[in-house]
């Protein structure tokens, strides 16, 4: 759930691709029962104040991020799985990558240069890329309903949450 101004969400739902069919779209009430039954009815009655939208999410990263005079920055470049929210901070990190790429470059380097545009893209590639892994296996481990996985879901990420080390990684 994300806070919109009044009393209204934004809801990311993610789904198995079989239960996105299953759901039931065309009846606005009847969807509204659905999300608030999945989430135990923690915000009461719910209605919509738009459609609902329906798409595939996937990770995508771009095989080359800069070209000469072009770099590609936040989802245009890489998109995680929204599960952990965590693609706006990629993308703000891209720019803190670029701007600091920009400010210690030589004043006889030309912005655009492709030697300078990829030393943005090396601070950037490997951070996108493992985001990307963590917010997979969170996917999977959610996805997955053995008796390990829910132990790992509950009390193992509760344990992690408790230790600022593990936390901080």
């Amino acid at each position: 759930y994300v806070p919109l101004p009044g009393n209204d969400i934004s809801i990311v739902w993610s789904v198995s691709k079989e239960m996105s069919t299953a759901l039931p779209t065309g009846d606005p009430q009847a969807f509204c029962n659905a999300v608030a039954d999945a989430g135990q009815h923690s915000l009461g009655q719910l209605s919509l104040v738009s459609p609902v939208a329906r798409f595939p999410l996937s990770r995508i990263m771009a095989n080359d991020w800069i070209q000469p005079g072009l770099a590609l920055i936040g989802d245009a470049a890489h998109a995680v799985h929204p599960l952990a929210g965590q693609g706006v901070n990629l993308g703000f990190a891209d720019v803190r990558n670029m701007v600091a790429v920009l400010q210690g470059r030589s004043k006889f380097s030309a912005i655009g240069d492709p030697a300078l545009l990829r030393r943005y893209e090396r601070a950037g590639r490997e951070a996108a890329w493992a985001v990307g892994e963590v917010t997979d296996k969170l996917r999977a481990l959610y996805l997955h309903n053995a008796a390990v996985a829910r132990w790992v879901r509950n009390d193992g990420l509760s344990m992690m949450n408790r230790l600022p080390g593990a936390k901080a990684m």
